[in-house]
């Protein structure tokens, strides 16, 4: 993450980088600051200025006659006119913001839901999704707060301010200056106040954000919880971080109640000196008593607006905590991104080349040095090895979840990063060790990578896949929801239904991570069967511990410590004795232990 900036230089950061979002619908907007405007005038000028003469008209009359009546209505009807005019003018600029608000939350959300899946895949290897979420949902929800606070809030009361100033100086430059003194004074203390308290909503923010995530990974592992009996020690656990969130929250109360305080006795102060200052300068005749009750309306206005803009700007900074994780989260920049100008796919025999290929997750930890393989099309090629040979990472390269620092990795002599990820992905069916289902229905599941698959593929797929007898089984079939990650489902049954998807999928190049281990014997068997239909003129790679998956495969690959240790057919390598044939007379039926 990045470094701490100084609380201003963060929200000025987040204001700037939302005001796009408003500019989209930039009708809405404009129309919503121009009815603001006129809105404040109408209401906090213009009406205590009728008022004013209303009350000189009545001060300075000898008696009572017709023409001081009529004089008098006719103020009242103004006063009612423009007071109709600000209500009229707040209700359009709230019909605005209404309007362009969710748009500009929605639009903030999808990009949200971009900028999430572009980031690299140490990102979610070490950052948990409860908390990616939460994050999310903060972020939409302050651009919310901000908006609603600065523009309706904050923008009024500056222009209340501003024109306030202006008028009371025609009368008295002396109470001109004392609201501009004031002004500033209360802006500075609050300003510095919330700066303060800001620094609690982060503790707070990032509390909630540890809470979030550790109840998401414990619902998402409810099952292990209940398997090891540790519901006890995850409760625990959890009394902690939310006592956390709880002392946190606290302290950010505390602070809230210190600046409602200081507020309120700012106000009260100044109303007693203005009232005081007024008084002294009417008993001169300096000023009217209409002047005086100017004077005070704007005070009893502004002193509203200003507790209102001490809310309004702990909210701000407040939802401001709330953006920050989110916007530190934007600012990654993606390790592997797509060439400006990409390359039309070229992948017809599916020819596989690792060319000096360097790579390491850390500087001092490097994974390939110079590592070079070429797999021709068409051949299946088994990979093996310890864990931490460079299975794993072989396959994130060649799907380009990683870049290689050195070196190439072509596909028919085209080198990856010259055309975009979603086209080589297009090209490649992948099946992981982890089943990867969406809380969605099989069918919907099985033609995942296919948009415009048919029923009759499905099925064909689901069959090849020995996945159809199971789901035929099921009260909803095909429409049966899988649950989270496919919980509704045994092991086995999860493994099938992604056998199924990458079937469906028909690419050139098929990869199996382990994609055999959650099966048992007789379902491995008709698995087996279907890969080796499956694989007939595709280049198929097989990562597996159990090595019984790979007797039939053209070729198999020993990795050791990031180079190819051994290379040949199953009995060839058994026949060598080294490492494979170790692996070999160590696994227990056939399976690779780590």
């Amino acid at each position: 993450m990045s470094r701490e900036k100084p609380s201003e230089t963060r929200l000025l950061h987040i204001v700037l980088f939302f005001l796009p979002y408003n500019w989209r619908y930039r009708g809405y907007y404009s129309l919503f600051l121009f009815s603001s405007v006129v809105g404040v005038v109408a209401g906090g000028i213009i009406v205590p200025l009728y008022l004013k003469e209303f009350i000189d008209t009545i001060a300075t009359a000898p008696s009572v006659t017709p023409v001081l009546m009529s004089a008098l209505y006719t103020l009242l009807l103004m006063v009612g006119v423009w007071s109709l005019v600000r209500v009229l003018c707040f209700a359009a600029s709230d019909y605005c913001i209404s309007n362009f608000g969710p748009k500009a939350i929605r639009d903030i959300e999808n990009d949200c839901f971009k900028t999430i899946h572009e980031l690299p895949l140490a990102f979610f290897v070490k950052t948990q999704v409860g908390s990616i979420v939460a994050k999310i949902k903060r972020f939409s929800q302050g651009y919310n707060l901000l908006d609603m606070h600065i523009a309706t809030g904050l923008f009024r009361t500056a222009v209340q301010l501003v024109a306030t100033v202006i008028v009371v100086a025609y009368f008295s430059l002396t109470l001109s200056l004392v609201f501009i003194g004031w002004g500033i004074l209360y802006l500075l203390v609050i300003l510095g106040a919330v700066r303060w308290k800001m620094r609690l909503d982060v503790a707070k923010v990032r509390a909630d954000s540890a809470a979030t995530g550790f109840l998401a990974d414990g619902i998402t592992n409810f099952l292990t919880v209940k398997m090891f009996a540790r519901f006890q020690s995850e409760y625990a656990h959890f009394q902690k971080i939310t006592q956390k969130v709880a002392d946190a929250t606290k302290r950010s109360w505390y602070g809230s109640t210190i600046i409602n305080a200081s507020q309120a006795l700012m106000i009260a102060c100044v109303s007693v000196s203005m009232l005081y200052l007024t008084l002294r300068l009417w008993q001169v005749g300096s000023i009217t008593v209409g002047t005086i009750v100017l004077a005070q309306t704007y005070i009893l206005i502004i002193g509203a607006q200003f507790l209102q803009a001490g809310e309004q700007l702990k909210a701000v900074y407040r939802a401001a905590a709330d953006c920050m994780e989110m916007m530190d989260i934007i600012q990654l920049q993606p390790e592997v991104t797509d060439p400006a100008h990409p390359a039309t796919p070229e992948m017809t025999q599916g020819t596989i080349a690792f060319k000096s290929v360097s790579f390491g997750h850390h500087e001092d930890q490097s994974v390939f040095q110079k590592f070079s393989l070429h797999i021709p099309g068409g051949q299946k090629v088994g990979i093996v090895g310890h864990s931490g040979a460079g299975k794993s990472t072989l396959v994130a390269l060649l799907l380009r979840f990683m870049d290689v620092q050195e070196g190439a990795v072509t596909i028919d002599g085209q080198d990856i990063r010259s055309i975009t990820q979603d086209a080589l992905r297009s090209h490649i069916s992948y099946v992981p060790q982890e089943p990867l289902l969406f809380h969605r229905s099989i069918r919907e599941n099985i033609a995942y990578g296919i948009a415009d698959a048919t029923e009759e593929d499905i099925i064909h797929a689901a069959k090849q896949a020995h996945a159809h007898e199971f789901i035929e089984q099921m009260l909803c079939g095909y429409d049966t929801i899988v649950g989270e990650r496919g919980i509704r489902l045994s092991g086995g049954e999860r493994q099938r239904i992604a056998i199924a998807r990458a079937m469906l999928k028909d690419a050139p190049i098929l990869i199996l991570d382990e994609a055999t281990s959650s099966l048992d014997s007789v379902s491995e068997k008709y698995i087996q069967d279907a890969f080796d239909r499956l694989a007939v003129n595709r280049t198929t790679i097989v990562v597996a511990h159990r090595l019984s998956t790979l007797q039939k495969m053209n070729r198999i690959i020993v990795l050791d410590g990031g180079t190819i240790a051994e290379d040949g057919r199953h009995a060839q390598l058994l026949k060598k004795d080294g490492i494979y044939a170790e692996l070999w007379h160590h696994q227990s039926d056939g399976f690779l232990g780590e």
